[in-house]
């Protein structure tokens, strides 16, 4: 069903290989050809003799040629199929240092550039430009600070990234949540006792190898352009490394542990499955249907029913987030059902709560 919502192969591939072969160098020219044939045998070697110390650019340039000839997912398709194949425990898929897993992150960066610096340059601007520190580490802390206050601020801006990237599923390239959703499915069907490995998967290529990067370096990704302070860059980095746990569910394995404090954030968000839906809702078509925004909705309320502080540029953080209930709402195909919508349990109002009625 996805596969027939997405136009994930460029039009008139054929002519387009034509051109790449003409326009390659005499001496690369049968090295192209033969690398673009349909069996694409020459890959699979590349990927069996390629060293490590090439995998990178040998990556690199696969996507560039084949993107370039209209058969950019063709040849993720059969990388992803090739990474099941090869990979001798589950627990390592696309997490080892290999073709395909270089290859999904640079087509992800490829496709998705703009995407990223939509998605997390108003996060990247509210950090650099806050006043409020975020430092979780004991030996770190300054005079003033208190490690409690630091840490709902730190959980705060957790929850900034989430909604804004949850906001953002409409906005994510069709071909790469095309990926996400072969990932997902190739991983049901191939280990089918470990329910939880889709969307262990899904986390590694969205969070681990595109988002988390992009984060801790904007500048390297074209989100931001200025450059970053050393203080907003750890700041950063405890953000990635918070998002890499919610992904990939684990657990602090050590009271040293300098995330320790936010544990029981971590592990409420793990249990309530808030990236599952997000994973879910990323492989699913973009269909505007009721089953869409009732799942919109649910991961919004997950968030903001958490404590928000008032850090994000002078304003409130939950009233930005309840005007985007009250938008998303008004959207929803299912409002004209007697229904009622409550937006936040922390509201700047009191503590009352703002609804919506159908």
């Amino acid at each position: 069903m996805l596969k027939q919502n997405l136009v994930y192969v460029r039009d008139q591939p054929e002519q387009r290989t034509s051109d790449i072969v003409a326009t390659a160098p005499d001496h690369l020219r049968p090295l192209v050809v033969l690398l673009l044939k349909p069996d694409l045998l020459l890959v699979r070697a590349l990927c069996e003799v390629v060293k490590k110390g090439q995998i990178e650019p040998a990556a690199y340039s696969l996507v560039h040629i084949f993107e370039t000839g209209g058969r950019g997912m063709e040849l993720i398709t059969f990388l992803i199929g090739l990474e099941f194949e090869s990979a001798k425990y589950h627990n390592t898929l696309f997490r080892d240092n290999t073709i395909a897993s270089k290859a999904l992150s640079v087509y992800n960066t490829m496709v998705a550039r703009d995407y990223l610096a939509k998605t997390l340059r108003p996060l990247i601007h509210a950090l650099v430009n806050s006043k409020c520190s975020l430092e979780i580490d004991r030996s770190r802390l300054g005079p003033d600070e208190v490690l409690e206050e630091n840490v709902m601020n730190l959980r705060a801006a957790t929850q900034m990234c989430l909604v804004r990237i949850f906001r953002s599923v409409d906005s994510y390239p069709l071909a790469c949540r095309f990926i996400c959703h072969q990932i997902m499915s190739r991983a049901r069907k191939e280990v089918p006792e470990v329910p939880s490995l889709p969307y262990s998967l899904a986390g590694t290529f969205y969070f681990l190898r595109f988002i988390c990067p992009a984060i801790v370096f904007p500048e390297k990704f074209g989100v931001w352009m200025d450059p970053i302070p050393e203080s907003v860059r750890r700041t950063l980095t405890l953000l990635s490394r918070i998002l890499q746990k919610l992904a990939q569910a684990e657990k602090s394995s050590k009271q040293s542990d300098v995330l320790q404090p936010l544990e029981p954030f971590i592990q409420s968000q793990t249990e309530k499955r808030t990236l599952h839906q997000f994973f879910d809702l990323v492989a699913t078509p973009p269909v505007e249907d009721d089953i869409k925004y009732v799942m919109v909705i649910h991961l919004l309320l997950v968030l903001t029913c958490e404590y928000f502080v008032e850090f994000y540029c002078g304003h409130s953080v939950n009233a930005k987030v309840c005007s985007l209930f009250q938008r998303t709402y008004h959207n929803c195909p299912a409002r004209r059902s007697k229904c009622v919508l409550i937006v936040g349990s922390h509201a700047g109002n009191g503590g009352q709560h703002s609804r919506q009625t159908g």
